[in-house]
């Protein structure tokens, strides 16, 4: 039978036998803060006590899998801060019923909040993001002398899972000491919210994507992720998320670089330079036109973003030309760039050539600056001179130094595109002040070490 929309409240939504609620790694992290969203639903919840008032705390849409005889999955595609927030609700009042040796209360809880007669792996009734998945399964297994441990505090103190169970723990506590727990506990049904079903993963990521268009949008790289990742069943998801993705996203230290690699990324494959705003339909295009497994796509992609963290990124390259091009601060080449240290990788060409070109192009954008040229001009020419470059070279690249010469300066001596000469820099510089130049730092620094 095919599920329905419902109102419930979220008591009776989480006490359904043989489900478990699953965070997929392709989702945000928990944000919610203590003294915001936190503090505002807990204060929420204190209005309804020794009332007949319900309150409506919003939306939750899952898709539904299932994984065995009578069990299923429900994936959160809509209201995983919500719903986090209500399950550390349930343990921290059952944290402080062990503390007051309320053993009936425990029971209560623990059938609200836990799977009997399953799999370990499905016994939590709620499991969360890879990144809060240690914090959650200490508190939902009772190890409170655990996350009170030094030790512990010192690595996951600022978790926002830890910090918001302890805040919660602390705002409970006032509850139940002024309202007792029979008052408390029976104000959760309280708690109304609407969960809508979603048919399969293609309408998934489509419902995705529409929600977040509303609310704060998603950057390319969290979009690609998901649709990478939304398909998979969730422990593949955690296997692809940990081994694959991850070490992408390690290489970046933000979203904004790593989306610039991604723009770079497919245009060393389609060989030309898409607009950001087109950066994720472009990729969801070229994956779809790739045959090979996943593990291979990603494989590929985090060479590409190694070679992007070598040429921006990485604190232990020393050699001079990387760094002396870093100071440059652009990624017009990048995709041109990022293919030859490719190169390098499958050993096709060897480390010296590789220096060799990046100065090539280090020393035409120093020039093109010194003679005041467009950078406009040029913003789309890497992912062509790319495809002019490897389509000479046909797999033989003994020459492509000489190679990118002919098609970068050779061939654009007569266009906007030329790398300027000494006589055409000497006439700009007459007329602006040199010092004002950022890359004369640069140029002075190499007449220094010279």
């Amino acid at each position: 039978m095919t599920e329905q929309p419902k109102r419930t409240n979220i008591l009776n939504y989480i006490s359904t036998i043989g489900i478990q609620f699953v965070i997929p790694v392709y989702q945000r992290n928990y944000t919610w803060d203590e003294k915001k969203e936190v503090k505002k639903l807990l204060d929420d919840f204190k209005s309804l006590i020794n009332t007949n008032k319900n309150h409506f705390i919003g939306i939750i849409m899952y898709l539904s899998k299932v994984k065995g005889f009578d069990f299923k999955e429900h994936i959160i595609i809509d209201g995983q801060q919500r719903l986090t927030t209500f399950f550390l609700m349930l343990h921290a009042v059952r944290a402080l019923a062990e503390e007051d040796g309320k053993e009936n209360i425990i029971k209560q809880i623990d059938a609200k909040i836990t799977n009997d007669g399953v799999d370990e792996k499905f016994k939590m009734k709620l499991k969360p993001l890879v990144s809060d998945d240690d914090v959650y399964s200490v508190i939902a297994a009772g190890k409170y002398k655990k996350l009170q441990s030094e030790q512990y505090k010192s690595i996951y103190g600022q978790s926002r899972v830890y910090r918001n169970f302890y805040y919660i723990k602390k705002y409970f506590r006032t509850l139940l000491d002024q309202y007792g727990y029979d008052s408390v506990l029976s104000t959760f049904i309280k708690l109304n919210l609407v969960v809508i079903p979603i048919e399969d993963s293609d309408n998934a990521q489509q419902v995705f994507e529409s929600i977040n268009a509303s609310g704060v949008p998603l950057t390319a790289t969290d979009l690609i992720r998901n649709f990478i990742l939304m398909d998979l069943d969730s422990d593949t998801q955690d296997i692809i998320h940990e081994h694959y993705w991850k070490p992408i996203e390690m290489i970046f230290d933000n979203t904004t670089k790593m989306e610039e690699f991604f723009r770079h990324y497919l245009a060393t494959k389609k060989f030309s330079l898409c607009n950001k705003k087109d950066i994720y339909r472009e990729f969801k295009d070229y994956w779809y036109d790739k045959t090979n497994s996943i593990e291979e796509k990603l494989t590929d992609i985090y060479n590409y973003a190694d070679n992007f963290g070598k040429l921006y990124l990485y604190n232990h390259i020393t050699n001079e030309e990387i760094l002396e091009f870093r100071e440059l601060n652009i990624f017009t080449p990048t995709s041109f760039l990022i293919e030859v240290l490719e190169l390098e990788r499958n050993n096709n060409i060897d480390e010296k050539t590789t220096i060799e070109i990046i100065n090539l192009i280090t020393v035409y954008f120093i020039r093109r600056d010194l003679a005041g040229a467009d950078s406009n001009t040029i913003s789309r020419l890497f992912p062509t001179l790319l495809k002019r470059v490897l389509k000479y070279c046909d797999g033989e690249y003994n020459d492509i130094l000489e190679v990118t010469k002919m098609f970068l300066i050779n061939y654009n001596i007569n266009n906007k595109s030329n790398m300027p000469d000494d006589l055409s820099i000497k006439n700009y510089m007459k007329n602006v002040n040199a010092y004002a130049k950022p890359n004369i730092v640069i140029i002075c620094n190499e007449l220094h070490h010279q």
